[in-house]
């Protein structure tokens, strides 16, 4: 495969919600256009009847750990307090709503993805090195928003379970690519099939229009130049 941007790379993947709503979470600001707060309101409210429970697996390193555990205090704390309580001045605020959405969506990608035990940062890492095979450590975190040190650990751990491969570059010997195992391959074409089920499963709650309105405005959220 030739290589593409992350633009790019995100459109391939416009059926995967979850890395929508991270970056635009990421990258969103304290309110935004009522439009967009009730597209979201709207999923996460109906989503809450097709909600998936997993058993929690064990977790490997800083990055699972912190993923999966601010997930995990997110949907304690959902369960907990939403219910019955009014969110008054919560209810306009675009992250709280995204925040909500994205924890609702965590849950059933988790039950989905628990015979991988891969986690989404590890998922989204493992089809930018396919979809750009000889990619850089570097490339591959600066496309995650990861600092250098965690894409390290998450690279040692997804070569430890021989799911990819590192290999120095013939251009710069000091440039270690990334690329895929045989096993990598056959490991991301079944949660590519498990992915899509998932997809089809929480947003059958939206029309197609709908579903297409929602990525295209949260990609307008986190594609917009923020000054630093």
């Amino acid at each position: 495969m030739g290589r593409i941007s992350f633009p790019a790379f995100v459109a391939i993947l416009d059926r995967c919600g979850s890395i929508a709503l991270r970056y635009a979470s990421r990258r969103m600001k304290a309110s935004g256009p009522t439009q967009w707060v009730s597209i979201i309101d709207i999923w996460y409210k109906r989503s809450r009847a097709t909600w998936v429970t997993a058993e929690t697996r064990a977790m490997r390193g800083s990055d699972e750990c912190s993923e999966r555990q601010a997930m995990s205090d997110g949907i304690e704390a959902e369960e907990t307090s939403v219910e019955g309580l009014e969110r008054g001045w919560l209810k306009s605020i675009v992250g709280y709503h995204l925040r909500m959405a994205h924890v609702a969506l965590y849950r059933d990608f988790a039950a989905a993805m628990a015979e991988f035990d891969l986690t989404q940062k590890q998922m989204a890492a493992l089809v930018l090195i396919a979809t750009n095979p000889g990619a850089s450590q570097v490339d591959v975190a600066n496309a995650l928003s990861m600092d250098r040190a965690t894409m390290m650990g998450m690279v040692k751990r997804l070569t430890a379970r021989n799911l990819i491969e590192r290999r120095s570059s013939t251009a710069d010997r000091r440039r270690q690519e990334l690329r895929l195992t045989p096993e990598g391959q056959d490991t991301l074409k079944r949660a590519h099939l498990a992915i899509d089920a998932h997809e089809e499963r929480f947003c059958a709650i939206l029309s197609p229009q709908e579903r297409e309105s929602l990525i295209s405005m949260l990609r307008r959220l986190y594609e917009q130049d923020i000054p630093a």
